[in-house]
């Protein structure tokens, strides 16, 4: 009869692929997370919002749909590791200062270079989603896809962003993250 050795990792496995048995159970100290019933949640003592308190209205939500795509489309077909698009005076009019324009260009631009876009240049831009979190305030998820700079890999390179915005003055403006 042969013996196999098993080390601690291959033990681990063992006892995890038997625990879908019935007539096995794992063993209370290889499961940290405490109990198989979580315990029930404390009601909320707080009522919740109402939704109507938050609901901005359609005009406003379509005003700020058409500002948020024709940014995200000002993103695609355009090259960010050059002085050109960077001083594009059309993406600066989506920032309220210059220092945020300036932290989302970089962080922009090195997210583009970690994904490997070719020539940091992403192809098609989608808005993916936006939620408004507040009359004056929305998320906006979207994502970038282009061709990967990589040699002998022809697939598509993507990245997914989120952005928040916030209206001031009337206009929606990107509120970017800091660096």
């Amino acid at each position: 009869m042969r013996r196999v050795r098993l080390g601690r990792a291959g033990a681990v496995a063992l006892v995890l692929s038997l625990s879908g048995c019935s007539s096995f159970s794992a063993p209370r100290w290889l499961w940290p997370f405490g109990d198989e019933e979580p315990a029930p949640a404390p009601a909320a003592t707080t009522p919740a919002p109402r939704a109507a308190a938050l609901a901005p209205s359609d005009a406003a939500v379509l005003g700020f749909q058409d500002r948020a795509d024709a940014f995200y489309q000002r993103l695609a077909q355009r090259r960010f590791n050059t002085l050109a698009t960077y001083n594009d005076p059309t993406l600066r009019s989506y920032f309220k200062t210059q220092e945020g324009y300036s932290d989302y260009y970089a962080r922009l631009a090195e997210d583009l270079t970690a994904a490997h876009f070719e020539k940091n240049r992403p192809l098609a831009a989608e808005l993916q989603e936006f939620s408004m979190e507040a009359p004056d305030r929305a998320r906006v998820r979207f994502r970038l896809e282009g061709k990967s700079s990589l040699p002998l890999r022809f697939w598509s390179v993507s990245i997914e962003r989120e952005d928040v915005w916030e209206q001031s003055g009337g206009q929606w403006w990107i509120v970017p993250g800091k660096l």
